[in-house]
């Protein structure tokens, strides 16, 4: 039997056409009785959305980043998708948006707290350089209390 039907593997199969019936059936299945469906996974829908669906959801976006009913319906007839679609759209975006200023404020935070370890290296270093020999040894267990005191803070 072939499977040019656009199931299976796509072509015939060279000597046994039964082989590419098995695996047409055991792999691929069309929805007749007697196929497996159990051993096809189901794949997950989802939605490919055209660039002109995207650049009315984001100018929509921009106007109500949290759209009412009455809106989303309108969405619904301009770009003929379902409510559900424009919500998850909606829910996506914006969870995506928040993920990107987290990333970003994150960015800045690390970017302070290393300019501030450095600082803090140079007037550690700084204090160090200016103790006088005569009151060095008391100083610098000080130092090296406050240092440590530091570290478990951090």
């Amino acid at each position: 039997m072939s499977s040019t039907n656009g199931i299976g593997c796509g072509g015939d199969f060279e000597g046994n056409h039964q082989e590419g019936k098995q695996v047409e059936n055991e792999w691929h299945t069309n929805g007749e009785e007697g196929d497996a469906p159990s051993l096809r996974k189901k794949k997950q829908k989802f939605h490919i959305y055209t660039m002109e669906q995207i650049q009315i959801l984001k100018s929509a976006f921009k106007e109500y980043s949290n759209p009412s009913v009455k809106q989303k319906d309108e969405l619904c007839k301009i770009l003929g998708l379902e409510k559900k679609q424009i919500s998850n759209w909606f829910y996506n975006h914006q969870t995506h948006l928040k993920a990107k200023e987290r990333r970003l404020e994150n960015s800045f935070l690390r970017n302070d707290n290393d300019r501030l370890k450095e600082e803090n290296k140079r007037l550690w270093e700084a204090i160090k350089k200016s103790i006088c020999a005569n009151c060095n040894n008391q100083l610098h267990e000080k130092i090296e209390r406050l240092s440590l005191e530091e570290k478990r803070k951090c």
